[in-house]
């Protein structure tokens, strides 16, 4: 299986990384971990060009930081997947975060990024990166919210929509979970 792995240098995206060491996948899988560096995210979205004389050398100087995080962040996420015996690759991207990730999503992929949990101001200012992958992308989404530990069991809402058929198909056929039967 294909897998998209949005990564931030976060705990939150190293529980996403963990969590694919922790589901039963029925298939070998094909990690591409994915760093974005958002160098527009530098400037007011009101300042085409530097109204205040002397900042461009401190903007410049915070996207070569931003650009060595990338690589150490792509870096550690390489390392991670090394780890936990998980075949892949990493990368550092320029870019918008959720078109970024986006671009790399193809149908029948799997989409794992973390959720920072931002507050409703902040998902006003910012956007939430997670609800605009959930809702643009190609294919299933995990988005992590907590450290990986043991699935006793899974809940499948089905609705009998067209949605729902394929939530169902991706579970029967990308997971093979342990069947356990309990006499009750």
């Amino acid at each position: 299986m294909k897998i998209v792995l949005a990564v931030d240098g976060s705990k939150y995206g190293r529980w996403a990384t963990e969590w694919l060491a922790h589901l039963p996948f029925a298939t070998a899988l094909q990690v591409t971990a994915l760093h974005v560096v958002d160098l527009v995210s530098l400037r007011a979205p009101f300042m085409s060009q530097p109204i205040v004389v002397g900042i461009e050398p401190f903007i410049q100087a915070e996207a070569k930081r931003l650009q060595a995080q990338g690589k150490r962040v792509a870096a550690e996420a390489k390392a991670l997947l090394s780890s936990l015996n998980i075949q892949g690759k990493a990368i550092a991207e320029r870019g918008a975060v959720a078109p970024t990730i986006l671009k790399h999503v193809r149908r029948g992929n799997l989409v794992v990024l973390g959720h920072r949990g931002l507050h409703a101001l902040d998902r006003f200012l910012l956007g939430s990166v997670s609800s605009q992958v959930t809702l643009h992308a190609p294919c299933s989404v995990l988005v992590v919210k907590e450290p990986p530990r043991p699935i006793r069991r899974v809940l499948l809402a089905a609705d009998g929509s067209k949605a729902s058929d394929m939530a169902l198909r991706f579970v029967v056929k990308e997971l093979r979970p342990r069947l356990i039967r309990h006499n009750d």
